[in-house]
C-alpha cells in the first residue's frame, strides 16, 4: 500500500513539472531537481527522463549535462558519462563538477595520468573541494601506494569530518583492503554504505573486509547487495565466486565464474578459477 502511494506521488509530481513548466514559468533548474531527486533515491531510468528532458529545452544547461554524467558513471556507462562531462566543460569550462566527474571516468578506465590532471585542475578552480583530494588518494591506492594515498584522505577529511559522499570514506576501505587491515577495511566500508546506501562499491569493499576475516555470512549478504545494485558487476562476481569456492560451496562458486565468463568472455581469471573448480 505505502509502495503504491509513494508511487502516485511520484507520477503526480511529474504531472505537475510537464504541465506546470511552460515558457517563460520553468527554467532549466525544475528538470534538474526533479532529476536529482530521482537520483538520490536510485530511480536512474526517471532521473534520465527529467534530466534529457531539461536538455531539450536548454541544451545549454550545463549543469544538467554534469548530472546526466553522473548518472551514466554511476550506472557504469563510461563512454556516455565522458561526452555528458565534456559537454558541460565545453559550455562551462569551470565547472569544477564535471571536471571531478571526468577524472573518475579517467579513474575507472586506469588511465591515471588524465584522471590526475583533472583532479588537479579541479583544486585549481575550487581549492576547497575535498572530493579532488580523495580521487588523487584513489590513483595511490590502484598503484598501490598506501601512505600517500592516505595522506590525501585525511587531507579530505580535515577539510569535511562528515562528507556528504561516500568517496572518501570508500577510497579509505579501498586502501586497508590493500595493505591488509581488514578491521579498519570494515569499519570504513561501513562508514561508505551510510554515506551513500546505493553505491554497490562500498557493499563491495565491506564484503571483502567480512570475506578476509572469515564472517562469510555476512560478506555473503553483501556480495548479494552490491551485485542487486550494479548487475554483472566483475570484481562482485570474482570475489563472491572466490569465497564460494574456498568455503566449498563448488556448485554456486560454478555459477558466479559462469556469470562472470557470459558478461565478459575474456575474464581469464574467471575461465581459470572455472577449470580449477571442475577439475
Amino acid at each position: 500500500m505505502k509502495s503504491n502511494y509513494i508511487k502516485l506521488l511520484s507520477l503526480i509530481s511529474g504531472l505537475l513539472l510537464l504541465f506546470s513548466c511552460r515558457p517563460p514559468s520553468c527554467s532549466w533548474d525544475a528538470y534538474l531537481r526533479e532529476g536529482n531527486r530521482f537520483f538520490q533515491r536510485g530511480d536512474y531510468r526517471r532521473a534520465q527522463k527529467f534530466y534529457q528532458q531539461g536538455l531539450e529545452r536548454f541544451p545549454e544547461a550545463y549543469r544538467i549535462h554534469t548530472a546526466l554524467g553522473d548518472l551514466y558513471l554511476r550506472t557504469r556507462k563510461f563512454d556516455l558519462a565522458e561526452k555528458s562531462y565534456l559537454k558541460a566543460i565545453t559550455i562551462n569550462f569551470g565547472d569544477h563538477l564535471a571536471h571531478f566527474g571526468l577524472g573518475d571516468v579517467w579513474l575507472e578506465q586506469e588511465n591515471y595520468a588524465k584522471a590526475e590532471k583533472e583532479f588537479r585542475l579541479v583544486l585549481e578552480l575550487k581549492p576547497d573541494f575535498e572530493r579532488a583530494y580523495t580521487g588523487l588518494g584513489d590513483i595511490l591506492v590502484d598503484l598501490q601506494r598506501y601512505e600517500e594515498a592516505q595522506k590525501y584522505f585525511f587531507q579530505a577529511l580535515e577539510l569535511n569530518p562528515r562528507p556528504a559522499y561516500e568517496d572518501t570514506y570508500l577510497g579509505l576501505a579501498e586502501l586497508y583492503l590493500g595493505s591488509g587491515d581488514w578491521p579498519r577495511a570494515e569499519k570504513y566500508g561501513r562508514l561508505a554504505i551510510k554515506a551513500n546506501h546505493l553505491d554497490a562499491d562500498s557493499y563491495l569493499a565491506l564484503a571483502q573486509a567480512l570475506d578476509a576475516q572469515k564472517k562469510y555470512s555476512e560478506a555473503g549478504f553483501y556480495y548479494r547487495k552490491a551485485l542487486r545494485l550494479a548487475p554483472g558487476h566483475k570484481d562482485a562476481l570474482l570475489s563472491w565466486a572466490g569465497m564460494l569456492k574456498a568455503t566449498g560451496d563448488y556448485k554456486r562458486a560454478v555459477q558466479q565464474y559462469q556469470a562472470c565468463l557470459k558478461k565478459y568472455p575474456d575474464c581469464r581469471q574467471a575461465l581459470l578459477e572455472l577449470e580449477s573448480v571442475n577439475k
